[in-house]
């Protein structure tokens, strides 16, 4: 979860790291990085000035706030799909904690730049390569460079959250006992804001998602209305456009130029998810 401070967090509030979902054990391990960086508050406080002791306040309660919304990046590396890896900005534009921290507090352009040459990168490794104005916005904020690498989790690689949170989903279906409305909306937003944040890597498990819904309509004909509803947004969101003429014409851009800068790299894809659902999974 983190390289610092490990599971720590998640094991002191589940005891476990196979409890929880992926979104609750990153929030269980911010909550506790937050806990403990404000109880150094006092012991480091004589070692800054009154802007720093400040901002600090002010970082960890952006932190604490952000944890609570829970909308967390997930790592959309293929080269690294059986791995946790950090994800600095995902492609639905999630950002981790430290960059909403540069966002939030007016470094929006530091943390895209940041994006553009280290998503994927371990929060240590970034300070190392010293980026232009990261060391400086650092000193500002009141947290050290530990601090900041402490914050910084990883993340499951997209299709594996998507198929962890679409099995807590059905198993919350078909639970004899009906599911409070608002927990399941919140559960199938995540599942569908999942397939959205992994470059279109998920899509592959579409039909699979499919079969499954479907299969719960067919044996369960009578449904309350809150699961009527979560199966109808589940279905559409795993629905798979028709191809278009024009697809093949990006597709043979890609073939055409395997050696790409980044940010056209990063364009393709985003154009490529709109493919049907035979899209090669890379």
């Amino acid at each position: 979860m983190n390289p610092i401070i490990g599971w720590t967090g998640v094991l002191s509030r589940y005891g476990s790291t196979s409890c929880g979902s992926e979104p609750d054990k990153i929030q269980a391990h911010l909550e506790y990085v937050v806990q403990n960086l404000e109880a150094r508050n006092d012991a480091i406080s004589v070692t800054m000035t009154e802007a720093q002791q400040k901002n600090r306040k002010v970082m960890l309660d952006l932190v604490s706030n952000y944890a609570k919304a829970r909308q967390f990046p997930q790592h959309c590396d293929p080269s690294a799909s059986e791995e946790r890896r950090p994800c600095f900005i995902d492609a639905a534009n999630r950002p981790c904690a430290v960059a909403h921290l540069m966002q939030m507090t007016g470094h929006s352009a530091l943390a895209t730049s940041i994006n553009e040459r280290f998503q994927h990168s371990y929060l240590s490794d970034i300070v190392a390569a010293n980026p232009p104005k990261l060391s400086e916005w650092q000193h500002e904020s009141g947290l050290s460079a530990e601090e900041l690498a402490m914050i910084q989790p990883t993340y499951e690689f997209a299709v594996e959250q998507c198929k962890a949170e679409f099995t807590a989903i059905m198993a919350t279906l078909a639970d004899r006992q009906p599911p409070n409305a608002a927990d399941l909306d919140a559960m199938v937003s995540s599942f569908c804001s999942s397939l959205q944040g992994g470059f279109g890597w998920p899509r592959a498990d579409f039909p699979m998602y499919q079969t499954k819904l479907k299969e719960f309509q067919q044996a369960n004909p009578v449904l309350p209305k809150p699961v009527q509803e979560a199966v109808a947004k589940m279905l559409n969101a795993t629905t798979i456009e028709q191809p278009r003429e024009d697809f093949p014409v990006y597709q043979g851009f890609r073939q055409a130029n395997t050696e790409l800068p980044r940010p056209v790299q990063e364009a393709v894809p985003k154009m490529n998810t709109l493919r049907h659902c035979n899209r090669r999974k890379h």
